[in-house]
C-alpha cells in the first residue's frame, strides 16, 4: 500500500469477510514508504488478527513491494490485491472450490470485475475468449492459444511455481504486471481459466490510468518499450519452439503497434504537453522509430507508413 488511508479499511474488511479459516491463510500488507495514516489504520487489523504480517519499506514501487511480499510469503498460493481494491467473498469461494477440484495446478486465472468508487459496474475485463474453460493446459499452449498478458490480481499462483524460477517483479516499471504475467505463464506447466469474478478493480479519480500528469503518462507509456524488449528477450529464450517463439515476438510487435497509435489517437491532449515527442524521442533513440515494417501484415504495414511520420506524430 502507497497512501492508501481512504481505501485500506474496505479492502481489508472484504478479506475479512471470506469464508475461510484464518489458519488457512496469511494476509502480507507492505507498507511502501505511505507519509499518510495508512499504518495507522492497519496497526489495529494486524494486532487482531494473528494471520496478518506487516511489512515496511522505503517508497519503492507497486513491484518492489509484491517482491517484498513475495519473500515473506508461506502459504502455497499468492494472490496480490491492491490496496484501493476489494475481494467479492462470495465469488472467492468459488474460485477456492475451483482450485480445489484441480489439485496441484500452478495457475487459477479469473476475471477482474471493474467498478467507480460508488460501486457501479463498468466492464468485466481479463477475459481470455479463445482459450478453454475449466480446462488443465500449459501455459505455453495458453500462449500460442492466445493468452493477453494482463493482471496479475486476476490469478492464484502457486508460490513454490514463482520461486523455483525466480519470477519476481522487475522493478522501475508501471507495466509490471502485463510484463510478470507473461513471462510466468511461459513457464506454468498446468493453468486453468475460469469465469468466476472475486476481484472488484475500482476505479478512482487519481489512479496513474486516468489522470493527465506529463511525466506520470510519459512514463506509462515509454514503459511499454520495456514490455516490448522483455518480449523479445522471452521470444528469444524460445527460439527452439518456432511456434510459441513466433507468438512472443508477434505479441511484442503489437505493443509496439499499440503504443504508436495510442500516441496518435490521444494527439490533440497530448502533443501540445509534449508527451507524444516525448515517446517518440526515447523510441528514437532505443532504435524502435521509425519502426520496421517487416514484422506486420500489409494492414498495419499501410497504417505504420503513416504513423512512421513524426510530423504527424508530434
Amino acid at each position: 500500500m502507497y497512501n492508501s488511508e481512504k481505501y485500506i479499511s474496505d479492502c481489508l474488511d472484504s478479506i475479512l469477510h471470506i469464508n475461510l479459516n484464518k489458519e488457512d491463510y496469511e494476509v502480507i500488507i507492505v507498507n511502501d514508504g505511505s507519509t499518510d495514516k495508512s499504518k495507522d489504520i492497519v496497526d489495529p487489523y494486524i494486532a487482531n488478527n494473528d494471520n496478518f504480517k506487516y511489512i515496511e519499506q522505503e517508497n519503492l514501487g507497486a513491484a518492489y513491494a509484491r517482491n517484498a511480499g513475495l519473500k515473506n510469503s508461506e502459504g502455497e498460493y499468492v494472490w496480490f490485491v491492491d490496496a484501493d481494491d476489494k475481494i467479492d467473498s462470495s465469488e472467492f469461494e468459488k474460485a477456492i472450490e475451483e482450485l480445489r477440484s484441480h489439485k496441484g495446478i500452478e495457475v487459477l486465472a479469473f476475471y477482474l470485475k471493474e467498478v467507480t468508487e460508488k460501486g457501479q459496474f463498468i466492464n468485466v475485463s481479463c477475459k481470455h475468449d479463445s482459450l478453454p474453460l475449466y480446462e488443465e493446459i500449459s501455459g505455453t499452449d495458453a500462449i500460442v492459444k492466445g493468452y493477453s498478458p494482463s493482471s496479475v490480481c486476476s490469478m492464484f499462483v502457486r508460490l513454490k511455481m514463482i520461486k523455483d524460477n525466480e519470477l519476481f517483479f522487475r522493478g522501475g516499471m508501471t507495466h509490471e504486471d502485463v510484463e510478470f504475467t507473461y513471462r510466468m505463464m511461459a513457464v506454468a506447466k498446468s493453468v486453468v481459466f475460469t469465469e468466476h469474478i472475486p476481484y472488484l478493480y475500482i476505479y478512482h479519480d487519481n489512479t496513474v490510468t486516468t489522470s493527465i500528469n506529463v511525466e506520470r503518462k510519459t512514463k506509462y507509456m515509454c514503459d511499454e518499450l520495456l514490455v516490448y524488449q522483455s518480449f523479445i528477450r522471452l521470444a528469444e529464450k524460445y527460439s527452439d519452439n518456432a511456434e510459441l517463439c513466433a507468438v512472443v515476438r508477434n505479441r511484442a510487435h503489437n505493443v509496439l503497434f499499440g503504443l504508436l497509435l495510442t500516441l496518435y489517437l490521444n494527439r490533440k491532449q497530448w502533443k501540445p504537453l509534449g508527451i507524444n515527442n516525448n515517446v517518440i524521442d526515447k523510441m528514437t533513440e532505443l532504435g524502435l522509430y521509425p519502426v520496421s515494417l517487416k514484422p506486420y501484415n500489409w494492414k498495419k504495414r499501410i497504417i505504420l507508413l503513416f504513423l512512421n511520420l513524426r510530423s504527424v506524430m508530434c
